[in-house]
């Protein structure tokens, strides 16, 4: 039988094949080593953490560019645009996917092409050529709450690579009461 094993600082996990396991780490581990008896493990290692949405988290620079341009002046009760940029380095096509979470109380106002809004977060999918000019996209959001909220920091990602994944920084967005 086939089986692996995690070793770290809260002791010594051993799985059978073909089975995925889930498992804490200490806050202070600093390394983790897998041992199998065959070859086809594949092995995911997470670190969760806690931070400030407003800082963003330093990671190396992937070659995507995303910026957005939260909506001006919007009111309860009403429309306003959401400007989302995007570009690449890459040097070839490249399909991305962006992930945007929305605040409480917003959600996307009407259809938009390659735009779906799932419990609360935008999933945005595009195939960008080599351009070195951003593309541009314009997205309605409504607005059904007034209030200060803030809009979530947005995850950018290429679809079929392994680069990391660029991130836009969380704002605050005043929303006005409807006159």
């Amino acid at each position: 039988m086939m089986s692996s094993r995690i070793l770290g600082s809260l002791g010594v996990f051993v799985f059978a094949a073909v089975l995925s396991r889930s498992t804490g780490a200490a806050p202070a581990e600093v390394s983790v080593r897998v041992v199998t008896s065959s070859p086809g493990v594949i092995a995911r290692i997470e670190r969760p953490m806690l931070r400030s949405f407003r800082r963003l988290f330093e990671t190396p620079a992937g070659p995507l560019h995303l910026q957005i341009e939260a909506p001006q002046a919007p009111t309860a009760e009403a429309t306003s645009l959401l400007q989302v940029s995007i570009r690449h380095d890459l040097g070839r096509r490249a399909s991305v996917v962006i992930r945007i979470p929305l605040p409480p109380g917003v959600t996307l106002a009407e259809q938009v092409d390659d735009v779906r809004q799932v419990q609360g977060v935008l999933y945005v999918r595009s195939t960008l050529d080599s351009d070195p000019l951003p593309r541009v996209m314009a997205i309605p959001l409504r607005f059904a709450l007034s209030g200060i909220v803030t809009l979530p920091e947005a995850i950018a990602r290429v679809e079929d690579d392994e680069f990391s994944p660029t991130r836009a920084p969380a704002r605050p967005i005043v929303v006005g009461m409807r006159l």
